[in-house]
């Protein structure tokens, strides 16, 4: 069977403050500059590796159920996670100025869940006529079913830190239930009195279980987001080894990747050791046959031990690492 692995690496394509000069990135350099750079997705995917994920389970950009998978896999409500269409709730704290809106901290907020049961229970309150069920997982992750809104790819509030929330809301009448709904949430929290730093909640990854596949494309999934485990679950995948195709996300960097910090460029530096040289060395012994590197904008490299052994010398550096 191929020994395929597919390694998402949130923020390979930039934007981004250059890092530091003393950065440098060998094994990665190595595999991008043999490999071949291809289109996964003819769309943009700004929703980052969610989006990523979803195209290539062969569902569209919108289509990953989020909020249905990783509610599968609270300890809590898990058996809630099969029935309707959920949404991710998540507790954030904004600052309105004028006609924006800005994201200031994302969760968990250091919020614990039994003051976030007891915040949503406080505004669930003002939606009893609507039916509407909010519920508090761990790790600062809300949840709420029953609004019927447009699907839209909303990212992940983790990766829209000190961003105008609006702007990544659609235009126009396409975008108005939800620009309403996020403000009737914001004013149902502000009339609770409470002691959380939460002023808002963002909706995002909408969906039923039942709009996923019936398969998956990789036998193992490597990642301990919450998001991988649901998947995981969900397609009863128990194995360990590297038989067959492999999805690998290390969700410490996709979640340094909003700031692109000091700490996005030290978990680089870091996956440097203990992905990218073990990989290479991997890929030239024939361990794996092909790797493909995901940037999760819709573009993938693709590496195999015959492109390693081109006769002509190159390196590709990723676009802001050209400035270090």
């Amino acid at each position: 069977m191929p020994q395929i692995l597919n390694l998402l690496i949130p923020g390979l394509a930039g934007p981004g403050p250059a890092p530091e000069r003393s950065l440098r990135l060998s094994a990665l350099e190595q595999m991008l500059g043999a490999a071949e750079r291809e289109t996964v997705s003819e769309r943009d995917l700004p929703g980052g590796y969610h989006q990523t994920l979803a195209v290539l389970m062969g569902l569209g950009p919108t289509e990953l159920p989020v909020a249905a998978l990783t509610l599968s896999v609270e300890e809590s409500n898990s058996d809630q996670a099969q029935g309707g269409l959920w949404y991710r709730a998540d507790p954030i704290t904004l600052h309105a100025d004028q006609d924006k809106v800005y994201l200031l901290q994302a969760p968990p907020l250091g919020i614990e869940h039994e003051q976030l049961s007891a915040l949503f229970s406080q505004v669930a309150s003002f939606y009893q006529d609507e039916g509407w069920t909010f519920l508090a997982g761990a790790d600062g992750r809300g949840y709420l079913l029953g609004p019927d809104l447009p699907p839209q790819a909303l990212p992940d509030p983790r990766s829209l830190l000190g961003a105008d929330l609006f702007h990544h809301l659609p235009p126009g009448s396409e975008g108005a239930p939800w620009r309403a709904l996020l403000n009737e949430l914001q004013m149902a929290l502000h009339s609770v009195a409470s002691d959380s730093p939460a002023n808002g909640l963002w909706l995002w990854g909408a969906g039923r279980l039942d709009q996923l596949p019936s398969t998956l494309p990789w036998r193992h999934i490597v990642g301990s987001e919450p998001l991988l485990e649901g998947l995981r679950r969900h397609y009863g995948i128990t194995e360990e080894g590297q038989a067959g195709a492999t999805l690998w996300l290390d969700m410490s960097l996709a979640e340094a990747t909003a700031t692109r910090s000091h700490a996005y460029y030290a978990k680089l530096a870091a996956m440097e050791m203990s992905h990218f040289t073990p990989l290479l060395t991997q890929l030239q012994s024939g361990e794996w046959q092909t790797i493909n590197l995901h940037d999760c904008t819709g573009h993938r490299y693709c590496i195999d031990a015959k492109r390693l052994r081109r006769w002509w010398p190159r390196k590709r550096r990723p676009d802001w690492l050209w400035a270090a």
